[in-house]
């Protein structure tokens, strides 16, 4: 607030911020949670070429893995660069979200 004469004047900012958060905003949009892009043709069309790359592979060896699970490990890969499941009686389960906890420097969960 700025006083003239005994008068309050009030004063504002010119807004010209707005654009720059619309902006930001959109980008934020546009590069995803992790910030790579996800949404963009050219990064799912690579994602599409790793998934057919890694499902032509012939794992020897197990049961487990099939050519469906080969694929999602490589989108997981190629989006989140890590790609975790779960080894159940189920087969291979994607996991979501998991945490890393050690006890005397060696991994347990």
């Amino acid at each position: 607030m700025v006083q003239a004469q005994g008068i309050d004047l009030e004063t504002r900012s010119s807004g010209s911020g707005h654009t720059a958060a619309i902006m930001a905003a959109r980008e934020s949009y546009i590069s995803g949670s992790s910030g790579i892009g996800n949404l963009t043709a050219t990064a799912q069309s690579c994602v599409s070429l790793w998934e057919s790359a890694f499902a032509l592979a012939d794992v020897q060896g197990t049961n487990l893995v099939t050519w469906a699970h080969l694929a999602l490990l490589a989108r997981s890969a190629a989006q989140r660069g890590e790609a975790v499941m779960l080894i159940g009686g189920a087969g291979l389960v994607p996991c979501a979200d998991w945490d890393l906890s050690t006890r005397n420097c060696v991994p347990r969960a």
